[in-house]
């Protein structure tokens, strides 16, 4: 079974004060296609790079999915960096409003990123 790791990094939580939602449908949508997800909300949960790397070893996932405001963007891309380092041939994935405006220019300056999504990530569309 594919397995697919979503990413919400941090940003002050009093800037938003609940759930992740945008993941939550994405993961929703994912579940229903048949791809086993799980969430690492990294505004809950303080980040270490040891402890991404307990959840790689145990989750293995086949891709690791971020989304990102340019508000969070620099925390997103320094766990999407290290994912890349503990795991090289884990498929990136970077959605949210940052890329969805930003999709070229953040594919140039960050080689790590192997896809973006733009707009909804649960529908389907081909661009």
């Amino acid at each position: 079974m594919m397995r697919f790791l979503l990413v919400n990094p941090y940003y002050p939580i009093s800037e938003t004060p609940s759930p992740p939602l945008g993941l939550a449908f994405l993961a929703g949508a994912l579940e229903a296609a048949g791809i086993e997800v799980e969430i690492l909300d990294l505004v809950v949960f303080p980040y270490s790079r040891e402890n991404l790397e307990q959840v790689l070893n145990r989750f293995d996932p086949h891709f690791v999915g971020f989304t990102a405001v340019t508000m969070n963007i620099e925390n997103a891309l320094v766990v999407l960096r290290d994912v890349k380092a503990v795991s090289p041939g884990i498929l990136t994935v970077m959605g949210g409003p940052h890329v969805t405006f930003c999709a070229e220019l953040t594919m140039q300056a960050v080689s790590e990123i192997d896809f973006v999504i733009l707009g909804e990530g649960e529908i389907r569309e081909s661009r």
